[in-house]
């Protein structure tokens, strides 16, 4: 992990004194985004991830059940997650039609897909290690201008499926 992070700041000084593009910075803020928010997720720290989270979210579940429901899953599951690598960001990504639909269609953005893996310890009876892979889906408001603002766009629903007794992960 040490050996990717000296990496990745290589790369972005090499970029800085080759003269990166915007779009190149963009990317590098996205991945250092969702690195933030897997972080405080890691965390426990809720309240800051939501606060992240695209505004109309809010509109759906409150601040406080998503609280609640990420700390008595974590506390149930005695869940932790390390290992968590952030991966390549790709642009206009496909997504499900539950995402497109909490999209403001008055807002100038853009959405971008960001590869994620890390590892998940927990308990249901047993004890677990899985590594997870997924992508996950960030909304830049005002692409156009370097200071975009970055925000989680995530599945409220999502705490419903995990509900059902017979869940499959």
């Amino acid at each position: 992990m040490t050996k990717r992070i000296l990496i990745l700041v290589l790369c972005l000084c090499l970029g800085l004194a080759a003269g990166a593009s915007g779009a190149e910075s963009l990317e590098g803020r996205v991945q250092d985004f969702v690195a933030s928010v897997y972080a405080d997720y890691a965390a426990q720290s809720f309240a800051e991830v939501f606060s992240l989270m695209y505004p109309s979210i809010g509109d759906i579940v409150s601040e406080e059940d998503y609280v609640n429901y990420q700390s008595q899953n974590f506390e149930e599951l005695k869940l932790h997650l390390s290992e968590i690598e952030v991966g390549e960001v790709s642009e206009s990504p496909r997504l499900s039609g539950s995402l497109r639909q909490l999209l403001l269609d008055d807002e100038s953005h853009r959405v971008y897909g960001v590869a994620i893996s890390y590892k998940a310890n927990f308990v249901r009876g047993v004890r677990f290690s899985q590594t997870i892979s997924k992508t996950v889906y960030v909304v830049v408001v005002d692409s156009q201008s370097e200071e975009g603002i970055l925000y989680l766009l995530w599945e409220p629903s999502s705490m419903e499926e995990e509900e059902m007794p017979n869940d499959s992960d």
